[in-house]
């Protein structure tokens, strides 16, 4: 039997024919992707504004202050020791004995401070033994140096004996308070960049969600043109616009914050520990001219420490200590024939390349004019100390002295103009602070939750009567 030759073809069962998305389909999807958008949004710009400020917390109430602790406590140790070799030094002779009340009353002073500090910092068990070890072995030779000291013969055998172990010791604390402070420094340089690090990441993420927030709310207005041939949603269109403004404003806030994060810690609080880290140096610089003139024996040794010391606070190609002075005038006479000229490094040739703030450049420059004005006093002693006619009263009264030219005096006068340099950095440091924190708080929960309402409540306004008209 034959086959017909015609046999049907049947269509296939299982191919449905595609159709497109209804209108409340794409209404409610678009708004279910509205509402998951600006909330990622809302939590990205709080959570932006929350490292921020915590950026700023962390720098302002827990890294800035142990790192201005530990320098306080080597200032302070630094200068406790001076006050020590300066009244060893001046004995007990009749017309220097002002002088002497004088350093054991900032002796004690310092120590107390140095106490303090240490407290601040937890009380490091090893610390606190061997300062009291200090404070011991410097008791025993202020007790003895009281019993007659002639400042031409010099401390006693035993007075010297007491001092070196007690000097030496403070050496060690003052190292290992250096070390500690570095080690601050460095968890604060952490902080510093993680934070500008974790901004700066969810910053890109706020962009990227606020555009395609923006562009789903577009996408919405288009469908509603294209299904409804309505012109111009205006609930939507007014949240497009704030989700717009919402976005761009966080992003600018948080940019502001962060300049303002840059010019706390690294336009001004460097400076800080900087110049901080200087002073403390430079007291133990002015022990060192001190001991120079209390132990003749290690005076090679003090003179190299204060040399190191020197070059640490402000560095010039010097090989000597006789080369350091005319070597710091050059790099002085080369700054003020062109400022842009800065041929000295160390700490305050590290402040010179940092001038951020009004008036911090000309209090920079009167600390460089009073350093350089001490280190000729400097000069000058150890000229007393080696000339042909050395007087050692004379030499000691001129060490210790207050007068105008006087070693201390012009100290005093280079510390003080430190003391104003740091405060120009310390008051830019506080107000960058304020004003970053100040900038960023609304941004942590208010604005991006209020506005993310507001854009939510005006996109149900644009899309829930359109979905309605359905039913």
């Amino acid at each position: 039997m034959a086959m017909s030759s015609a046999t049907p073809v049947r269509p296939l069962a299982d191919a449905p024919a595609v159709r497109s998305w209804s209108t409340p389909r794409w209404l409610a999807v678009l708004g279910a992707a509205i509402v998951l958008l600006v909330t990622a949004l809302t939590l990205l710009v709080a959570a932006s504004a929350g490292a921020a400020r915590d950026g700023f917390d962390v720098i302002d109430q827990q890294a800035a202050p142990q790192v201005r602790t530990t320098t306080d406590l080597y200032f302070a140790l630094s200068d406790m020791d001076a006050r020590a070799a300066a009244a060893l030094l001046v004995g007990t002779a009749p017309d220097l004995d002002t002088l002497r009340q004088y350093a054991l009353t900032v002796y004690e002073e310092r120590r107390q401070q140095a106490d303090h500090d240490l407290a601040v910092l937890g009380g490091d068990g090893s610390l606190l033994d061997r300062l009291g070890s200090y404070e011991s072995l410097t008791a025993q030779a202020f007790l003895i140096n009281v019993q007659g000291n002639d400042p031409i013969a010099g401390p006693s055998a035993a007075v010297l004996s007491l001092y070196r172990q007690a000097t030496d010791t403070m050496h060690g604390i003052l190292a290992d308070v250096r070390t500690l402070t570095d080690h601050e420094n460095a968890m604060l340089n952490s902080v510093y960049t993680d934070r500008r690090a974790a901004v700066g990441t969810i910053d890109i993420w706020v962009r990227l969600v606020g555009a395609a927030t923006v562009v789903v709310l577009l996408v919405t207005q288009f469908v509603l043109y294209r299904r409804q041939r309505r012109r111009i949603n205006l609930a939507l269109l007014a949240a497009t616009l704030l989700t717009l403004l919402l976005a761009t404003i966080s992003v600018n806030a948080l940019a502001g914050a962060m300049g303002q994060l840059t010019a706390a810690k690294s336009d001004a609080f460097d400076s800080i520990v900087t110049l901080s880290e200087a002073r403390a140096v430079s007291y133990a610089a002015n022990a060192d001219e001190s001991r120079y003139l209390l132990d003749p024996q290690r005076a090679s040794r003090y003179q190299q420490a204060f040399l190191d010391e020197s070059q640490s606070v402000l560095t010039v190609p010097a090989a000597s200590l006789a080369d350091y002075e005319p070597a710091v005038f050059d790099a002085m006479d080369a700054y003020h024939n062109n400022q842009a000229v800065i041929a000295f490094g160390g700490d305050l040739g590290t402040e010179m390349r940092n001038i951020t703030f009004p008036g911090e450049r000309a209090a920079a420059e009167r600390t460089l004019a009073a350093y350089q004005s001490y280190q000729v006093d400097d000069q000058t002693l150890r000229g007393m100390v080696t000339g042909a006619e050395a007087d050692p009263a004379a030499t000691v009264a001129f060490d210790v002295g207050t007068t105008q030219s006087d070693p201390d005096y012009d100290f005093a006068a280079y510390d003080e103009a430190l003391g104003s340099l740091i405060q120009i950095n310390q008051l830019a440091f506080d107000v960058a602070v304020h004003n970053g924190q100040s900038d960023i708080s609304p941004w942590t929960v208010p604005l991006p939750v209020g506005g993310a309402v507001l854009v939510l409540l005006l996109a149900a306004v644009g899309i829930g009567p359109r979905i309605a008209e359905y039913r």
